[in-house]
């Protein structure tokens, strides 16, 4: 018996991960290669209501995109913010996204801030990295702190998100010329865009 007839044989019988397993198997296949989209989703909710937090939280994003179902925002974020608060912590970086951009919910930078910081005390380098940004900026915190704000971008980096080095130079440059200029840190505002571009770019998890 192969991975796939076993983890069938087990879902069958009400295994919550298998049916995770096989919902991720059919769906992650690609969308040139799904058989049934109706099958992917009872797997999932089955799994998703016997407490797979993988499940919910695929789920979630599935409402989000519209993949496999039809779009329903605030469904995947009730979704997301289930697993979130479970200690997923892939949702828990959807979810801060979610609160930051208004997606499903109203956006609040706070309760942005406040999934960040949950998902960083574990291990998504994402979380580090957008909490870096806001510190930056000052969305959702009583006071910019570049200095730390540096210091994320910086870990988010050693941890693999190396595409953002231009970020962290210009956080650094900024530092600089108030430290040059003898402003206080925080004082001098310089030209933000490519930061709130950086932000507007971050993609949701959509992994297993």
């Amino acid at each position: 018996m192969n991975f796939f007839d076993n983890a069938l044989h087990l879902a069958k019988r009400g295994d919550a991960k298998s049916q995770f397993l096989i919902a991720a198997e059919m769906f992650f296949a690609g969308k040139e290669h799904r058989k049934n989209n109706t099958q992917i989703v009872e797997w999932l909710e089955k799994s998703s209501e016997s407490g797979c937090l993988e499940a919910k939280s695929l789920l979630g994003m599935m409402y989000v995109h519209g993949d496999c179902v039809k779009k329903h925002l605030r469904k995947g974020f009730l979704l997301t913010k289930e697993a979130a608060e479970s200690g997923f912590s892939e949702a828990q970086y959807n979810l801060a996204l979610m609160y930051l951009r208004g997606i499903g919910t109203r956006g609040d930078y706070k309760k942005a801030i406040y999934w960040l910081e949950r998902d960083r005390e574990k291990r998504e380098y994402r979380a580090a990295y957008l909490l870096g940004c806001m510190y930056f900026i000052g969305f959702g915190v009583d006071r910019r702190d570049k200095y730390l704000a540096a210091s994320l971008i910086n870990k988010a980096i050693r941890k693999g998100y190396d595409d953002e080095m231009e970020t962290l130079k210009y956080v650094l440059d900024d530092i600089s010329h108030e430290y040059e200029n003898d402003y206080d840190i925080g004082e001098y505002d310089g030209e933000i865009d490519c930061i709130l571009e950086s932000m507007d770019n971050l993609k949701f998890i959509f992994l297993t």
